[in-house]
């Protein structure tokens, strides 16, 4: 418990941050305020990584990559990653990437089960995913977090 403690107080600086961002963002209302805080205690601190990593298009090329990779079976994602993913399409922060540039939910597409059967380049944030990373100030997070989602994505401890 102490441990799993010790991880999740990682998330500390980027609440700070979403209290500072949201006491000046003025198209955020009081709902919409509390219904992202809600989501936020939902979170663990790599479902912020994931989230983080989502969003950095210098990651797209990697993700592309791996999907190839991943359907080739030269790996399978580590069950982490992709229950933290799953999780995330669930309460609409992430879905599936269609070519008109809209984010649609995991579910609404033939595939759309899992992000492990799913190709990962496809992966995008809806545009609440899109508000919670601005919020959050997750642009900040340090690259090896992200790296640390993409090598759980390729099955890397």
């Amino acid at each position: 418990m102490t441990a799993a403690n010790s991880y999740e107080q990682r998330k500390v600086p980027y609440m700070g941050r979403f209290f500072a961002n949201l006491a000046f963002d003025e198209t955020v209302s009081v709902s919409l305020a509390n219904l992202i805080l809600k989501l936020l205690d939902r979170l663990t601190y790599g479902q912020f990584r994931v989230l983080a990593t989502l969003a950095s298009e210098n990651y797209l090329e990697m993700l592309i990559q791996l999907g190839a990779e991943r359907r080739e079976g030269t790996f399978s994602s580590n069950d982490d990653v992709v229950a933290e993913m799953d999780e995330l399409s669930s309460i609409g922060l992430i879905g599936v990437g269609q070519t008109d540039g809209q984010v649609v939910p995991l579910t609404a597409v033939i595939e759309g089960s899992s992000w492990r059967t799913m190709d990962l380049y496809r992966a995008r944030l809806t545009p609440l995913g899109v508000r919670v990373h601005r919020l959050l100030g997750l642009a900040a997070m340090p690259d090896y977090e992200r790296d640390a989602v993409v090598a759980s994505l390729r099955g890397q401890a």
